[in-house]
């Protein structure tokens, strides 16, 4: 277990502003900050450190700092404590997953739900839309897909448990659109009904294709190697050149869907390609 401090968020010049539509206050940082208490397990400390290890290349690509889940294997091993840990931390509120589209298996990134918040805030420069979004969201972050219903539902919980009249559902639905159109909410392609939305960041599409890209740049480079293998040490050397984040965050990820193996002897570790 580790203790540490909770951080909050950043106040802008806007923050005090009313709804014009509803004259609803969302005024107060406590309101849009989620509890992830004194005491963090191992998989929510595993988090933290590679949230803030990657942070100045997220920061690079004007993102929020984002994980894999696969990444997280090879920092706790028990892999049935990290997915239980992400199951309760998600159903707490305290984590959001995004889908993220990639070549091979399905990739699901994992990010602070009030890290989301801030950067949604910040992102729109304090709409109303996200603003009211962003106070009912930690209710919504269950799954990584959010039915209109139910941001509807939360939503109007909000404004009765301030005794407010609830919203008209004219106001619900360009809400909702301008979280879709500022990329804050993805609509998905299921055949059902019922209108469904995965959650969504503008400008993930920058962070997916450096994943790509060092992908492909990282199994050339073994490709062209002896034996396919290179020591570990010699890699972080290299600079790729197609991603804003380091070779480490990379490595980390190719090692979490067998993409490449890490061996380790002595104080010594070869990387080698998968299928080597």
């Amino acid at each position: 277990m580790l203790r540490r401090k909770r951080r909050r968020l950043i106040p802008t010049a806007n923050s005090t502003e009313k709804s014009a539509a509803t004259d609803e206050t969302f005024d107060t940082l406590d309101e849009h900050t989620v509890d992830d208490g004194g005491v963090m397990d191992d998989t929510l400390a595993a988090i933290h450190l590679l949230l803030g290890r990657y942070h100045s290349g997220f920061a690079a690509m004007k993102l929020p700092s984002l994980v894999f889940w696969h990444q997280l294997y090879h920092i706790v091993s028990n892999r049935t404590a990290v997915d239980q840990s992400i199951y309760r931390m998600r159903n707490e509120g305290l984590i959001m997953t995004l889908r993220i589209t990639l070549q091979g298996p399905p990739a699901t990134a994992i990010l602070l739900t009030k890290d989301y918040i801030a950067y949604m805030l910040q992102y729109s420069e304090q709409h109303r839309a996200t603003r009211i979004f962003a106070k009912g969201l930690p209710s919504l972050t269950s799954t990584p897909t959010v039915s209109k219903a139910a941001i509807v539902d939360a939503i109007q919980q909000l404004f009765h448990s301030k005794k407010r009249p609830p919203l008209p559902a004219t106001v619900l639905d360009e809400d909702i659109r301008h979280l879709v159109q500022a990329g804050f909410l993805v609509t998905t392609t299921a055949l059902d009904a019922q209108e469904e939305y995965s959650f969504g960041l503008p400008r993930l599409g920058l962070f997916i294709t450096s994943v790509v890209k060092a992908r492909a740049a990282i199994t050339a480079l073994l490709n062209r190697a002896q034996y396919k293998e290179m020591l570990e040490v010699d890699m972080k050397k290299r600079k790729l050149t197609c991603s804003r984040l380091p070779m480490d965050f990379h490595l980390l990820d190719m090692e979490g869907v067998d993409l490449i193996r890490r061996l380790v002897s002595g104080s010594t570790c070869v990387v080698r390609l998968g299928d080597a």
